[in-house]
């Protein structure tokens, strides 16, 4: 409808005055002074600068004139001038719309560094707007109040129009609700209506101004509201509500307490009690009766369960949105409040239920935009939208958070929060172009409103203009308000980011540096860092490591552990980033903190982060390879758990199902492998260091041809990795046999390496492969023109080269398969490849004249065995464990033992104990229901053959690391083909041991003995207590005790049981450091015998076996060399009396008292079935042992004594001792 316009300037002014009060809506806009006064280009103004703050100029001019740009571009540069803050500014005129005059206006709103945006509103544009108002109105505002007069009885009165919004309100129908108030206000604007009608209509502006999300207005409506009628509940009720929604939560809740507390005891009223409540204890007194209300009252079920959330009693504000749910099934507001609710325990409850209550968070919010679309509350979708933007940005969703943001900033009913959110959103997440277009509707009158304003600014500009923003932004951190260090923060990044550094670091003052040390000083750390300046860098890290962390901003410590880490200061950043990061969060601190547990080897660090991220469905597929690489040393069982897993969720499975398999092989659960090659990775998925977690699995199952082209394709595909080189070689050493590895081709086929002989040039090798082949290493595609000139062809045959090889003709000379070809190359070159490796040593076989050389082979030999005898006597002398000289020798436990048996210097260091305290201990018997069998005690019981006479406990228990390392044992024994090895004699030549057939195998009978035995009496079981030991400390432990030794003291730890060991320096160590108790292999057996499971004959035999594998610390007597004797069938030369005999010339005894040892070991010999003729010679060979003429003739007084009733024994033991006396 076309009104006309007004007559004057005055009349257009008073015009004016009364449109843009309904069209702003601020009732209280004024004119700003008076005709003749400097305007500063505003004739309308806002007194009460409510934001956003808008100012009007009014430009009469004749309908048929036009507005000149010059004279909008004067009005505007006055107002630029206009004392007061402004955010938006409109020229109303009365002048002819032109294009001229709208450029003009779009010019001015792109203009830099713009105060505020303008908006030219031409006469009919203003027409266009009076449309949109109810008719009465738009006339009143045309006309004036003399519109009135005539047409009042026409118009509804209020008391039909006022219970008429309220229902169309209840009913959801807002825009009918606005339609029907727009009457009230018509009615109200006359100055008629009673006090009663004004309070209902105020009233009703205000629930409508809620409905719209202008709180502020909201509130003032309900405070003038109850100024018209405040004698009422219902106006103080709304009195309450209107101070919290002026922002004055602790007025209105004092002031809801006293109307409670006068007897306004509803429903409402506690609303608002519990909602303006600080904590819960402030409405603590009165709770039970809101519990009560709230039954039946769902906004008070909403306002509780805010509260009850706020208070993090989870549990209890669902119970509350549950109840609201059942009073209403579709309130937006009790789904929005259990989102809230999820979404709050996600970021502040127990990290292990953040992904769950995340998720739950998701789908509330969801449900509860559905609903406020559906049910037209508008005033809860941008909160919701935001919230819901959040949640999808923690879920890593960062489409659909984005895409939440927008709505949230393109809802009808906005507020600059929450586009102040959602630019600060795209600003975090490099969305800059999505930041920009949001930057016209910040409230730039607010700090936070300019601050996103730069930052968009700085992203979106270059040059000079970034050096602008660094301005603005150190001018913004220079106000007193809460994100002034965040923004001195950025003005050194965006520094650091134009490179001026010198800039940077005048953003750092010495004032900032005295208020804020620990910022101050990281932020010049950054600087130093960036520059490579890294002494100065690492001390301004130094300083602020000093400073307190109390109160300083978790982003600003962010940074201080992100510089440290940069810096490789991982422990310290460790520290620091143990503040900040969130359990289960993946973000980049949590990254660089995993990176640091790595570094400093923190296995206990690295097993909670990898378990917090999994059980929060954070982790991604590096994450889970790690987590099962060191779980599989710790607790290999879970860790195969663990590997099926993922093996059924990841989304390539492959990697999962090799660990899984390898696992499988370490546990013996070989009916579990998986070895299809489709399920496995492929050569190129890994990396050689990784390459046996397929090739073991393989070996393990016979899969030796498919373990071989693994092997093959690696090497192709890491050519110039050692690695991959090394483990082909010794794969095809150790296995290469049971492969179709050396059957060579009868014709040239596809997987062919041929030898060409040319003449007078030399010899070329090609290997066909059809799989990427590289020419430079002799491959070619059996495609190419030498493939097909070669495929089919024998040896013997003559062929012509194509082009592009030098000779013309050429021989086959040789065929081979393809793997054997790379096994001969690889090794043949392998020192030339890698010269500083010592995994392959290379000796020259022959002489210049053709002979063979040996002298290498014997220097070498000398080295390794001064070498042994160094280590053999350093674990003498020294405190030395039995694992640490087996890793010194190279060899296993048996092996090691074996070697301290046969060396003159050797012993084995089983116990430290008197004769006194091993008899003490043995009368006690074997009293334990749980014990600890580990790794050298087992070796020994298989040695002496004890295994029919070890203790039956009800938990017998050995490491899993124990029995894959017997495992290994027995692996190596039965892959042993050797049948002779190469030695020094004594005189330093060369001897050759011959090893049979027979002996081989019943070493791995032995050691298949004592794997099974340990499969049927023990309990395997892991232990991750070493994790959390100091990483330099365990790497000293495995040093010296190995994997299995730390974990058989620590599981004994665990347990509160002894460990079993002959190992008395692991033993030591077990009882100083982790209080563990150990017996030792003679001792249980002793108290088997007093406990009666063990006849005494066969402990002594045990002794005499332990003795000749020359254990020391043992307690033996007279019968031990008897039973040593029988044992070897009385050969004084042979095994285990020979040994056993030392004990008599070795032991400090005193001369008597080895005399008597030797007298009772006559005396029990002659009570034993040895023929007399073998008797003369252990006899001599006894007293060979003793050695001391004095002590034999001690022996012959004693004779009458000890045979008192054998004269015939005295009497053939003199004749042996005279004999030998003579013989001296």
């Amino acid at each position: 409808m076309r009104y006309p316009q007004p007559d004057n300037e005055d009349e257009f002014e008073d015009f004016c005055l009364r449109f843009y009060r309904k069209h702003l809506d601020r009732q209280n806009l004024k004119r700003y002074g008076k005709r003749g006064e400097s305007q500063d280009g505003v004739d309308i103004f806002d007194p009460l600068c409510l934001k956003p703050t808008s100012a009007v100029q009014c430009k009469h001019h004749e309908p048929h004139k036009t507005l000149p740009p010059q004279e909008i571009k004067d009005e505007v540069a006055k107002a630029e001038k206009f004392p007061h803050p402004l955010s938006h500014y409109i020229i109303a005129t009365t002048a002819k719309k032109t294009k001229n005059a709208q450029n003009c206006v779009a010019t001015l709103n792109r203009r830099k560094n713009k105060k505020f945006t303008v908006e030219i509103h031409f006469w009919e544009d203003i027409c266009e707007l009076l449309s949109l108002f109810h008719r009465v109105q738009a006339e009143i505002i045309v006309y004036g109040q003399n519109i009135l007069a005539g047409a009042m009885e026409q118009i509804p009165r209020a008391h039909q129009i006022a219970p008429l919004v309220e229902e169309l309100l209840k009913d959801r129908r807002l825009d009918a609700a606005k339609h029907e108030l727009e009457k009230l206000e018509a009615l109200n604007s006359t100055g008629n209506l009673s006090l009663e009608e004004q309070y209902r209509y105020l009233r009703l502006k205000g629930k409508v101004a809620v409905e719209n999300g202008q709180y502020s207005e909201a509130g003032k409506c309900f405070l003038s509201a109850f100024d018209k009628t405040p004698d009422s509940d219902e106006a103080k009720q709304n009195r309450v509500y209107g101070m919290f929604l002026q922002g004055k939560p602790n007025e209105a809740h004092e002031l809801a307490k006293q109307y409670f507390e006068d007897g306004l005891r509803n429903a409402v009223m506690a609303s608002h009690l519990v909602h303006t409540a600080d904590t819960l204890e402030d409405v603590d007194a009165y709770l039970a009766e809101i519990e009560t209300l709230a039954k039946s009252d769902d906004n008070l079920c909403v306002a509780l369960a805010y509260k009850f959330s706020a208070g993090k009693q989870y549990e209890k504000a669902r119970e509350f949105t549950d109840r609201a749910l059942e009073i209403d099934s579709e309130s937006p507001y009790a789904y929005l409040a259990d989102a809230c609710i999820a979404h709050e325990e996600a970021v502040h409850g127990a990290w292990q239920a953040r992904r769950l209550n995340l998720d739950l968070a998701l789908k509330q919010y969801t449900t509860a935009i559905d609903l406020a679309t559906e049910r037209d509350y508008p005033n809860l979708l941008p909160e919701s939208f935001t919230h819901r933007g959040v949640v999808n940005f923690l879920l890593d969703n960062l489409d659909a958070a984005a895409s939440d943001h927008q709505k949230a900033a393109a809802c009808k009913i906005q507020s600059a929060s929450y586009v102040a959110r959602a630019a600060s959103f795209f600003l975090h997440t490099r969305m800059y172009e999505e930041a920009w277009k949001l930057r016209d509707k910040l409230d730039l009158d607010t700090l936070e409103g300019k601050f996103l304003a730069v930052g968009i600014e700085y992203h979106n500009s270059d040059g000079e203009t970034k050096r602008e923003c660094i301005k603005q932004m150190l001018e913004l951190a220079n106000q007193d308000w809460e994100r002034s260090l965040e923004c001195r923060f950025h003005a050194v990044q965006w520094a650091i980011g134009i490179q001026d550094y010198e800039l940077g670091k005048t953003c750092v003052t010495d004032e900032f540096l005295k208020s804020n040390p620990l910022q101050a000083h990281t932020l010049q750390g950054w600087i130093y860092q960036v520059t490579n300046e890294i002494d100065k860098a690492k001390q301004e890290t130094s300083f602020a490591l000093e400073q307190s962390t109390e109160s300083v901003h978790r982003q600003e410590l962010e940074l201080l552990a992100s510089l440290l880490f940069e810096l490789e200061q991982f422990p310290e950043a460790a520290m620091i980033f143990e503040q900040v990061v969130t359990p289960g969060v993946f973000d980049d601190s949590m990254k660089q903190y995993l990176t640091c547990a790595q570094h400093l080897e923190r296995h206990d660090w690295l097993l909670r982060i990898c378990r917090e991220l999994r059980e929060s469905e954070a982790q991604d597929d590096k994450v889970r390879k790690l987590e099962l690489k060191v779980l599989s040393e710790y607790l290999p069982q879970d860790a195969f758990e663990l590997a099926g897993q993922h093996v059924e969720t990841a989304g390539d499975p492959r990697f999962f199902v090799a660990f899984r398999n390898f696992l499988a092989v370490r546990l013996g659960r070989l009916d579990q492998l998986d070895l299809d090659p489709d399920h496995l990775p492929t050569p190129s998925d890994i990396e050689p260091i990784e390459a046996a977690i397929v090739t073991m699995p393989y070996i393990a199952g016979d899969k030796f041809d498919l373990a071989l082209e693994f092997l093959y394709e690696q090497l192709r595909l890491n050519f110039d990795s050692e690695q991959a080189h090394a483990h082909y070689i010794f794969f095809v050493l150790q296995h290469g046999q049971y492969t179709g590895l050396g059957a060579a081709p009868a014709r040239v086929a596809n997987d062919t390496a041929v030898l060409l002989k040319k003449t007078g040039k030399s010899d070329q090798w090609i290997t066909f492969e059809n799989d990427r082949p590289k020419p430079s290493r002799g491959e070619f595609a059996s495609d190419s023109p030498i493939g097909k000139t070669l495929l089919g062809r024998a040896v013997g045959d003559h062929i012509e080269l194509p082009g592009g090889f030098q000779e013309e003709t050429a021989e086959l000379a040789e065929l081979q398969t393809k793997q054997l070809r790379a096994f001969q190359d690889s090794i043949g070159n392998f020192r030339k490849r890698f010269p500083d490796t010592s995994v392959l040593q290379e000796f020259s076989g022959f002489k210049d004249d053709g002979q063979l050389n040996i002298e290498p082979l014997v220097s070498s030999l000398e080295k390794r065995r001064d070498h042994i005898d160094h280590c053999i006597r350093a674990y003498r002398d020294e405190n030395l464990t039995i694992h640490f000289l087996a890793s010194q020798l190279g060899f296993n436990i048996p092996q090691a033992l074996q070697t301290l048996a046969d060396h003159p210097d050797g012993c084995v260091k089983c116990s430290r104990t008197t004769p006194q305290e091993f008899h003490q201990l043995s009368e006690k018997g074997f009293q334990h229901s749980s014990i600890l069998f580990e790794l050298t005690a087992i070796a020994t019981c298989w040695h002496i053959d004890a295994w029919e006479d070890v203790p039956i406990v009800d938990r017998m228990i050995v490491t899993q690391s124990t029995v894959e390392e017997v495992d290994q044992w027995i692996d190596r024994a039965k892959g042993d083909k050797a049948s002779s090895y190469m030695n020094l004699g004594e005189d330093g030549k060369l001897v050759m041991t011959e090893i049979s057939g027979e002996e081989k195998q019943s070493r791995v009978d032995g050691l298949q003995k004592m794997r099974d035995w340990i499969a049927s009496n023990c309990h395997v079981q892991s232990s991750s207590s070493s994790v959390g030991i100091d990483p330099e400390r365990r790497k000293l432990y495995r040093v010296a005790i190995g994997f299995h030794g730390l974990d058989s003291i620590c599981i004994a730890s665990d347990l509160g049981i002894p460990i079993w060991t002959d190992d008395a320096v692991l033993g030591l160590i077990g009882k100083a450091d982790f209080g563990v108790d150990s017996v030792w292999t003679q001792l249980v057996l002793s108290q088997q015998v007093f406990a009666e499971n063990c006849d005494q004959k066969a402990f002594d035999l045990y002794t005499a076996k332990l003795a000749s594998w020359d254990y020391t610390q043992l307690i033996w007597h007279a019968s031990t060399v008897v039973a040593a004797a029988k044992e070897s069938e009385w050969d004084p030369n042979r095994w285990p009396l020979k040994q056993s005999l030392s004990l008599i010339a070795n032991t400090n005894h005193p001369p008597v008292q080895r005399a008597r040892i030797v007298a009772d070991t006559l005396r029990l010999l002659r009570r034993t079935d040895c023929p007399d003729l073998l008797q003369s010679r252990v006899i001599q060979a006894l007293l060979d042992a003793l050695n001391d003429p004095a002590g034999a003739r001690w022996i012959l007084r004693q004779l009458d004594s000890i045979f008192r009733v054998d004269p015939f024994s005295a009497d053939a033991i003199e004749t042996e001792i005279r004999y030998w006396l003579m013989l001296r």
